[in-house]
């Protein structure tokens, strides 16, 4: 915390022109508090900084401690403070200690420890008397505590108060990936280090320590993208039915996997952002098409992407013949998308029209008719979806409705499920629904990944 020093001055309230401020004490001062026709503050000085008093009547300067004190507070003929002074507190220990106000000869004593840190690292701050106990706040646990003057006695007054995680630096969209009767994810609280939680016993443990994005599953293998020094990437294999140390597939950056009868299909960014594919084994890589593309599917020997149109992070969608690489758009004027889903023959996706392209609503694709049609255009914004049945349960990315919420294509009702709630990588499993709590471009939700009935209530499930 940065002091700041200043001379102590003074100027008479009542004259009715003010004129140029009086010298009073000629010192580096802080921390200034009154009582009684006596000033009460800290002085910094080059040889030691140390609390001192003075007494207005006479103009008479004591010093009172060897001590640098911050938050004095006057109770009765006692000054109490939070000792900060490099040399004494690391001697004595830090925490609050307290000082005559009437010494009338200058001491270079420390003052009487009242009350001691604990953790000694840590400073009291914010010291306050009411009513014959003491206030503070302690940082190390973010608690408020009141200590009786009397007794002595310290009581938590937060004593069921949870310290609130720091928000995670990565602040990512999170991955996920799902294999029987378990999901694998990226703890974003453990340096986003891959975890797997199993939805029927409730087990959830670490798998490997590094930190992993852009998981995907193909029979009994994990692949994941391993992240070093946060821009060195790899692509790796697990085993995770049979186990075993983890397999380097290549050491280009391979985003946006995809897995399909044998072949990987990816983005790569190592390169000139092209899409790619590779034997499972990492060989015969090569270029398929040479666009950046996004949110890969395979749909009956077609792959179907996103072209980035290098525009407000979206683009129209394409479909790729596997058998030919021939690639062509479906696409239409005033249509296009940042994320879809198929289920059946029709693809499910967020369109973006108008101005600017801000209009948002949930539309389908039938590939095999080609007809293009809005099915939910009120205050809706889907960004993230996954597909339960008949029904869509998607994070509706609208400021002041943030929520989950499903549509019924049956019945085509539209119902919120979960309330100012903000969440990405929406994913179903035995039930339930698994999602970080990531939103508006990660402006808004804690990071934490969770578990979610149907019904709309969610568990944080990547505890450590």
């Amino acid at each position: 915390m940065e002091r700041i020093q200043r001379n102590y001055s003074s100027i008479t309230k009542d004259s009715e022109n003010i004129q140029s401020p009086t010298l009073v004490i000629d010192e580096k001062i802080n921390n200034l508090v009154a009582g009684n026709g006596v000033l009460y503050f800290t002085i910094n000085n080059l040889t030691g900084d140390y609390i001192a008093k003075y007494n207005i009547a006479n103009s008479k300067l004591t010093k009172l401690t060897s001590d640098a004190g911050e938050y004095l507070t006057l109770v009765g003929d006692d000054l109490y403070y939070v000792n900060v002074d490099l040399v004494n507190s690391t001697l004595i220990g830090k925490g609050i200690y307290k000082v005559s106000t009437l010494l009338s000869n200058d001491s270079s004593l420390p003052g009487t420890k009242v009350i001691s840190d604990t953790e000694e690292e840590y400073e009291l701050s914010s010291l306050y008397y009411f009513n014959g106990n003491l206030y503070f706040y302690r940082t190390f646990d973010k608690k408020l505590y009141s200590c009786d003057i009397q007794t002595g006695k310290v009581i938590d007054l937060l004593s069921d108060f949870v310290i609130p995680e720091e928000r995670n630096l990565l602040a990512s969209k999170g991955a996920v990936a799902t294999y029987k009767d378990s999901i694998y994810y990226q703890n974003q609280y453990d340096d986003g280090n891959l975890y797997c939680y199993n939805t029927e016993t409730g087990e959830n443990v670490r798998v490997v320590s590094s930190s992993v994005d852009d998981l995907y599953i193909y029979k009994n293998y994990l692949y994941y993208r391993q992240v070093s020094y946060f821009i060195n990437k790899d692509l790796y294999r697990l085993d995770i039915e049979n186990g075993g140390e983890p397999e380097l597939i290549s050491e280009d950056d391979c985003g946006e996997l995809e897995i399909y009868n044998d072949k990987i299909y990816y983005v790569n960014y190592t390169g000139s952002n092209t899409l790619n594919s590779m034997n499972l084994d990492g060989s015969n890589n090569q270029v398929i098409y040479d666009e950046e593309t996004y949110n890969l599917r395979v749909h009956d020997g077609k792959l179907y992407f996103i072209q980035d149109s290098g525009l407000y992070n979206h683009g129209y969608l394409y479909s790729l013949d596997l058998s030919t690489s021939d690639a062509e758009p479906i696409k239409y004027e005033d249509c296009r998308t940042s994320y879809f889903e198929f289920l059946g023959d029709k693809i499910y996706f967020r369109r973006l029209y108008g101005i600017g392209y801000t209009s948002k609503c949930l539309s389908s694709f039938d590939i095999t008719t080609n007809e293009v049609k809005d099915i939910y255009d009120n205050d809706c914004d889907p960004t993230s979806f996954t597909i339960v049945g008949n029904e869509i349960y998607y994070f509706n990315d609208v400021i002041g409705d943030y929520s989950i919420s499903k549509f019924d294509l049956k019945t085509n009702q539209n119902t919120i499920v979960a309330d100012n709630t903000y969440a990405y990588n929406l994913t179903y499993l035995n039930n339930k629904i698994y999602y970080y709590s990531y939103g508006n471009g990660g402006v808004v939700g804690d990071g934490h990944f969770y578990e979610m009935t149907l019904s709309g209530i969610s568990t944080r499930i990547d505890i450590k």
